[in-house]
C-alpha cells in the first residue's frame, strides 16, 4: 500500500463526461483535499487521447495536495456506460466516440501505475451521498438525480447494488406508463420521459402553447429550460406550478415504487430539476406518504443531495477505497 501524509490512504476520484474530464483527491475517510482539475474531454481525438488526460489531472490533482502520483493508494473512475466494473471495460456510450469495449482500468494502470476500478457515474454519484452527504450514516439509500434524464442508484448495506448486468439502479426507466412518449431506451413510459428537467421543459412548452402564449417570462418557447419553469412558478406562475406538481406526482410514483420494493432508509434526491425544491418534491413526497405500504411510508426520509458537482468524485473514490482494501 502506497504511503501518505500522517498514515492516511489516498485515493483519486475521476469524473469520465462527455464534456469533461474531472478529478480530485479524496483520503480514506471520504475528505476531499483540495480543489477538483479539469479539462475539457478530446473525445474527437479517440479514447486513447482521452486516458492521456485523465492521467495528466490525476497527476495535476495529487500535485495540488502535495501527493506524487506514486503515492495514491488508488483510482475510481465514475464513467458513462453501459460498462462492466469487473473486468474496467466501457462497453458502449453515445458521448465518447470509440469507446466501444475499452479497457479503460487496463489502460489508466498503464499510464500511472496504480490499481484503477471502474464504476457506473451514476453509482459512483449515488455512493459519495451515501459515504459523505445527505444520507451519511444510513445502512441503505436510493437517489434520484433529476438531470437531462433520471439517473439513480442504489446502496444496501453499504454495497451499489450493480445486478449481475451491471444495469442496476437505473430508477429513470421505471415503467409507469405503459402508453406513455417514447423513451431513448426503447421503451414507453419511463419515469424519466415526465420527471426529467427535459421532460418539464418539452411539458411547459406544450402547455405555454395551449395556453397561446409564445414566450415565458421573455424565454422563447424553443429556449425554456427548467430553471425557467421553476422560476416562474416560484413567483407564482400557476401553470408553471401546475407543470412541475405533474412532475412530482410522477416521480411519486417512482417512490412509491421503490419503498415497496427496496424499503430504504433514505431517498436522496439530486440533479438541476430538484433544485425547484418543495414545488416538485412537495407533490411527490405527499403522493408516496399517501401511496406506499406501511412502514414505508412514513419513515423514509426525502432529502436533497448535498455533495454537488463533487459527488460523483468523492463517490468514485470511494468505489476504489473500498475495492482496493477487498482486493489485497
Amino acid at each position: 500500500m502506497a504511503e501518505s501524509d500522517g498514515g492516511r490512504s489516498f485515493f483519486a476520484g475521476v469524473d469520465l463526461g462527455g464534456t469533461n474530464v474531472r478529478a480530485g483527491i479524496v483520503d480514506e475517510a471520504g475528505v476531499l483535499h483540495g480543489g477538483i482539475v479539469k479539462m475539457a474531454t478530446p473525445k474527437d481525438a479517440g479514447p486513447d487521447a482521452v486516458m492521456d488526460v485523465m492521467a495528466e489531472i490525476i497527476k495535476q490533482a495529487a500535485h495540488s495536495v502535495g501527493l506524487e502520483g506514486k503515492r495514491l493508494s488508488a483510482i475510481g473512475i465514475g464513467s458513462p456506460g453501459p460498462l462492466n466494473s469487473e473486468t474496467g471495460v466501457i462497453v458502449w456510450t453515445p458521448n465518447l466516440p470509440g469507446f466501444e469495449n475499452y479497457p479503460v482500468t487496463a489502460r489508466v494502470v498503464e499510464k500511472t501505475g496504480r490499481p484503477t476500478f471502474l464504476e457506473g457515474d451514476a453509482n459512483a454519484a449515488c455512493f459519495g451521498e451515501y459515504w459523505m452527504g445527505a444520507a451519511r450514516g444510513a445502512r441503505s439509500m436510493v437517489m434520484f438525480t433529476l438531470g437531462t434524464g433520471v439517473g439513480g442508484g442504489i446502496v444496501l448495506n453499504g454495497k451499489i447494488l450493480r445486478g449481475p448486468h451491471y444495469t442496476g439502479g437505473h430508477v429513470g426507466h421505471m415503467v409507469i406508463d405503459p402508453q406513455g412518449p417514447v423513451c431513448g431506451c426503447g421503451a414507453r413510459g419511463c419515469l424519466e420521459q415526465y420527471a426529467s428537467a427535459t421532460a418539464v421543459a418539452r411539458r411547459a412548452a406544450e402547455v405555454l402553447q395551449k395556453e397561446g402564449r409564445s414566450d415565458l417570462n421573455g424565454v422563447p418557447l424553443e429556449r425554456v429550460a427548467s430553471r425557467h419553469v421553476a422560476e416562474a412558478a416560484a413567483a407564482g406562475d400557476d401553470a408553471m406550478k401546475a407543470v412541475l406538481a405533474e412532475a412530482g406526482r410522477a416521480l411519486g410514483i417512482g417512490f412509491v415504487n421503490i419503498a415497496n420494493v427496496v424499503d430504504p432508509e433514505v431517498i436522496v434526491v439530486g440533479g438541476g430539476l430538484a433544485e425547484a425544491g418543495e414545488l416538485i418534491l412537495g407533490p411527490a413526497e405527499a403522493f408516496m406518504r399517501d401511496r406506499a405500504l406501511f412502514p414505508p411510508r412514513d419513515e423514509i426520509r426525502i432529502v436533497p443531495a448535498t455533495l454537488g458537482d463533487s459527488a460523483g468524485i468523492i463517490g468514485a473514490a470511494g468505489c476504489a477505497r473500498n475495492r482496493y482494501v477487498t482486493s489485497r
